[in-house]
């Protein structure tokens, strides 16, 4: 874990070092936008959500939410889960397993969505960041790709006999944009809402 952290907050240190060396034009224009606010629709209580305890101190999800790398998978469709969400319906719940035996599961609250709607999870192997390339992750494509829900599910997350300590991580469907995501370990589980569908990731303690 020591080692998965220290190398994540020194490509953080560098992408924030880049966002700060900034010259004359590009302050003024950063000065006239400093009044834009962008909000992560969906996400439940933000500023409490944990990511996770760097040398004893508890550092929130939010001061990690930037690109941090791509990612390359291969999609194993032989796997693929299919199946249709009712909104009708009282909270519909679907487990699956990824490709490094972790359960995922996922609860669909009642109204999430408007109308009936085919829903698609393929498990990914192979996945690899670019500038993380030594971590091992496994995940899901979740179609159809960019689907916005009007009440977040929740995702579980855990594996039997492992340490749940985990990181939960989220791209565009091709793998580009690579970002950490709000998470929080409750009863031994990493558990998150997902506000949308795309690429997932889940970063087990190691």
């Amino acid at each position: 874990m020591k080692k998965i952290m220290a190398i994540l907050i020194s490509v953080l240190i560098l992408i924030s070092g880049c966002t700060k060396m900034s010259t004359g034009p590009e302050r003024e224009e950063q000065g006239e936008n400093k009044g834009a606010i962008v909000e992560n629709i969906g996400y439940d209580d933000l500023e409490n959500i944990e990511v996770g305890i760097i040398k004893g101190e508890v550092r929130p999800v939010s001061s990690l939410n930037r690109t941090i790398a791509n990612a390359s998978f291969v999609p194993q469709d032989e796997n693929k889960v299919e199946f249709e969400y009712q909104p009708n319906q009282d909270d519909q719940i679907i487990q699956l397993i990824d490709s490094k035996g972790w359960e995922w599961t996922f609860s669909f609250p009642k109204y999430a969505l408007t109308r009936n709607t085919q829903i698609t999870f393929t498990p990914l192997s192979k996945i690899q960041l670019d500038s993380l390339p030594d971590l091992e992750l496994s995940g899901f494509l979740m179609e159809p790709d960019g689907l916005e829900f009007l009440i977040a599910p929740t995702v579980t997350i855990k594996k039997e006999n492992e340490s749940t300590e985990a990181f939960l991580l989220s791209s565009a469907h091709d793998g580009s944009g690579v970002v950490f995501h709000p998470a929080s370990s409750r009863e031994g589980q990493l558990q998150a809402k997902i506000p949308h569908f795309s690429a997932w990731y889940n970063l087990p303690e190691k």
